[in-house]
């Protein structure tokens, strides 16, 4: 990726953070480790495998919740941004499209009639000389 598409990436993401509320990224909060303490209830055989160990990861979010999470509704504002984004570049083309047909049109009938000007001032004067 070039440095303007990444910039252009970094600038979109920031946007879509800002439409989201937040002022900057969301960070991922440390997991914390379970120790064991003398308060522990376990059983002897227990004992060995929870003490000191680390509790499993959940999963991230993303992948379990769908659009709640902010980063989805980030992704999700952004996606609609775009789709407005485009109907509305479609809906001006369109517009320019039209208006310069429409220009067109007008530059003809306008030749049109300087043409016709022209012929009756032409016939005007030769009537005259004659």
């Amino acid at each position: 990726m070039d440095v303007g598409a990444s910039t252009a990436v970094r600038t979109l993401i920031v946007w879509g953070f800002e439409m989201a509320g937040e002022t900057e990224r969301p960070r991922r909060k440390p997991s914390v480790a379970r120790t064991s303490t003398s308060a522990d209830t376990t059983t002897g055989a227990d004992k060995g495998r929870s003490q000191g160990k680390v509790a499993p990861k959940a999963p991230s979010p993303v992948r379990t919740a769908g659009a709640s999470t902010p980063t989805a509704v980030v992704i999700e504002r952004l996606e609609a941004a775009v789709s407005e984004l485009t109907a509305e570049r479609d809906r001006l083309q369109r517009t320019l499209t039209d208006a310069e047909a429409r220009i067109a049109a007008l530059e003809a009938q306008n030749r049109a009639a300087v043409d016709r000007i022209n012929w009756v001032i032409d016939s005007l004067q030769s009537a005259l000389d004659d």
